[in-house]
């Protein structure tokens, strides 16, 4: 059986292509490549753009990606791995999410909070879980 990957993981394997397009473009010393590139990526800003341009640059041509990646990771993925999205149940609905639908907390495992962002807002309009099957007794 194959280790879960982070979520995070995926995001960067998702970004790869449109990364390796505008390092590319740099070497080659395309400005109008790289124009195009910052326009269908939706990368207006001057200041953005110049920032992306010294850093692909920056990337050094001899070594591997996962090497240049390897510190976003927590341990690095097998090859072949299937990619697990990271789930938390809600303390509240009892609903398994992903972790992307917990607010962020630093001070809780998983850097998330316990309760999923919709059982967060209504507690704090009501003031109480909406599911009264799961609220724990007082006393």
């Amino acid at each position: 059986m194959t280790e879960p990957v982070d979520e995070r993981d995926v995001r960067l394997q998702a970004r790869l292509p449109a990364v390796t397009d505008i390092i590319c473009l740099v070497r080659d010393l395309d400005p109008d490549g790289v124009k195009d590139w910052c326009a269908r990526h939706g990368v207006i800003d001057p200041a953005a753009q110049e920032l992306i341009v010294l850093l692909a640059a920056m990337v050094p041509a001899d070594r591997p990606i996962d090497d240049l990646l390897a510190w976003t990771w927590a341990t690095p993925a097998p090859s072949g791995a299937r990619v697990v999205q990271m789930l938390r149940r809600c303390s509240c609905c009892g609903s398994e999410l992903s972790l992307a639908q917990f607010w962020r907390d630093r001070t809780k495992p998983l850097e998330r909070s316990y309760r999923c962002i919709g059982c967060m807002r209504t507690y704090r309009e009501h003031g109480a879980c909406e599911h009264p099957a799961r609220r724990r007794d007082s006393g």
